[in-house]
């Protein structure tokens, strides 16, 4: 029978490396650029979610609005949540963010029937001049100078949970989390979820594997 006791250290010592705990604060960062509603930190192995307040909520058209401004691919700056994300360590990155009829209103729980979450990951912070009513969803935002690269984004018009995996080097990135709803007019804002979780990046996994297991540095006898 194959002894897998290495392979079982290995996976305890991946584990125990990449224990930093995440943090999420109701918080903008710096004055000056995005006004950004949420500061997350997280290492390589954890997991965080956005609490039940009230910036935990976003426009119906704060990621794509056709109906109201005619413009396709643009949000409206104001009405979305924008999260700083920091990155400690190399990982592989989970977003998930969907409805949740839990967040409180002055006037009482809302409804999320019209909240179809759609969202966009950018490297770097916006801390430096002033921001603009609208954005661009899909490319750099020419006002948000220190936005250097989008890394990616969901584009959601039917479901009611949007996800995207992405492995990233450690640093700082923004994420604009939004609704792409339907045409309707005069809906409140919505309340909404957000999830972050990683896990390491496939090549520290196996340097950790393989130091742990006696692989890595091994010379092969004669």
């Amino acid at each position: 029978m194959k002894n897998n006791t290495p392979l079982a250290a290995a996976f305890a010592l991946l584990a125990a490396s990449s224990s930093y705990a995440a943090t999420i604060v109701n918080a903008d960062p710096a004055a000056g650029g995005i006004g950004y509603a949420w500061m997350v930190a997280i290492g390589a192995n954890g997991s965080v979610t956005t609490p039940n307040v009230g910036d935990s909520s976003v426009g119906v058209w704060s990621w794509n609005d056709t109906a109201f401004a005619g413009a396709d691919n643009m949000g409206w700056t104001h009405t979305t949540s924008w999260v700083a994300l920091e990155l400690t360590e190399a990982a592989t990155l989970t977003i998930v963010m969907g409805r949740n009829d839990s967040v409180p209103f002055l006037d009482g729980f809302r409804p999320t029937d019209n909240l179809f979450p759609s969202f966009t990951l950018w490297q770097g912070w916006d801390n430096s001049g002033s921001d603009n009513h609208t954005y661009l969803n899909n490319g750099l935002i020419g006002w948000a100078e220190e936005l250097t690269e989008l890394i990616g984004y969901v584009e959601n018009s039917t479901e009611t949970t949007a996800e995207l995996t992405v492995v990233l080097e450690a640093g700082l990135y923004t994420i604009a989390l939004g609704s792409q709803g339907p045409a309707v007019g005069g809906l409140p804002r919505q309340g909404f979820y957000a999830a972050f979780t990683t896990v390491p990046e496939p090549s520290t996994a196996l340097l950790a594997m393989m130091a742990a297991t006696g692989l890595l540095g091994r010379r092969r006898g004669r």
